[in-house]
Formats: structure tokens, C-alpha cells, sequence
């Protein structure tokens, strides 16, 4: 039995390192310019993932702090939908509306923008109160670090995560 999960594992890796390849292989050829294409960056960018996998999966406290941050975000979920069954009622309710259409009871209007709207309005007002631009800096200051990226390039990639 201890062969069958080693084997397992081993296979779920070399999978893990395949998609990963994968993924690199289509960037690059998908890219307008491949002489520019600085490894450092990249193995810098795995690098990071993998320092930030391994710190969820074997320290206590990194996996702590991350599924805090989850349990906050499925909470923020939660309220938004909560939210907009308040303003629209049965409207925002899968399974009223899919009794009522057959199946068909999924309306983008009354069930997915409440909580793109509840969190550009949360975005906000952590930018409001400086929250954000804290959190955006510190990911910039890491990238900066570990990818060796310029200020510009490092704030403008910790900065998309959030739009």
C-alpha cells in the first residue's frame, strides 16, 4: 500500500511539473518579443510561488493566516449575497428561480454583480483608508526583492491583484 501512494505522489508531482511547463511553454510562444524574456524574473516568480505554497502547507501559522484571510473573504461573500437578497428578494435566490425558469434560474444581474459591487466598494474604501496601498507596497517591496524587478514594474503586478 505504501507503494501505491508513493506512486501516487510521484505522479501528482510530475503532473504539478507539467502544468507548470506548460503554461511557461505557451507564454513563450505566445510572446512578441522572446529575446526579452529575463529568466531571473521567472525562476524569481516561481520562486516566490513556491516559498508562499510551502509556507500554507507546512507552517502553522502562514496556513493560519491564510485561511483567516479566506474565512474574511467567504464572510464578505456571504454578506453580499445576503445583501442583495435584502434589495432584490426571491431575484437573488438560485433556487427560487431555477423553480420558477426550470433550470434556467441564473440571472447575472441579481446574482453575480451584488458581489462584484460589494467589493469594488470594499476595494474602495480600503484604499480610502489606506489599507490597500499598505498591502500593494509590502507585495511590490517582495517582488522587488525576490524577482529583482524595478519599482514601476513590482508595484504595477502587486496592483493588479486588486483590480
Amino acid at each position: 500500500m505504501k507503494i501505491l501512494a508513493t506512486i501516487d505522489e510521484s505522479s501528482s508531482f510530475f503532473r504539478v511539473l507539467f502544468g507548470i511547463g506548460g503554461i511557461l511553454l505557451i507564454a513563450f510562444l505566445l510572446s512578441s518579443n522572446r529575446k526579452k524574456i529575463d529568466p531571473r524574473v521567472i525562476l524569481g516568480g516561481l520562486a516566490l510561488q513556491f516559498m508562499i505554497a510551502f509556507g500554507v502547507l507546512r507552517i502553522s501559522w502562514v496556513e493560519a493566516f491564510f485561511g483567516w484571510v479566506a474565512k474574511m473573504f467567504s464572510l464578505a461573500l456571504q454578506i453580499s449575497v445576503d445583501a442583495a437578497g435584502f434589495v432584490f428578494g426571491p431575484l437573488s435566490n438560485i433556487a427560487a428561480m431555477n423553480q420558477a425558469f426550470e433550470g434556467q434560474g441564473f440571472v447575472f444581474a441579481f446574482m453575480a454583480l451584488p458581489s462584484i459591487l460589494f467589493f469594488s466598494a470594499l476595494s474602495s474604501l480600503l484604499y480610502y483608508f489606506g489599507i490597500l496601498q499598505v498591502v500593494v507596497r509590502g507585495m511590490a517591496w517582495v517582488m522587488s526583492r525576490v524577482m529583482k524587478l524595478s519599482g514601476a514594474e513590482s508595484l504595477a503586478a502587486a496592483s493588479n491583484v486588486f483590480v
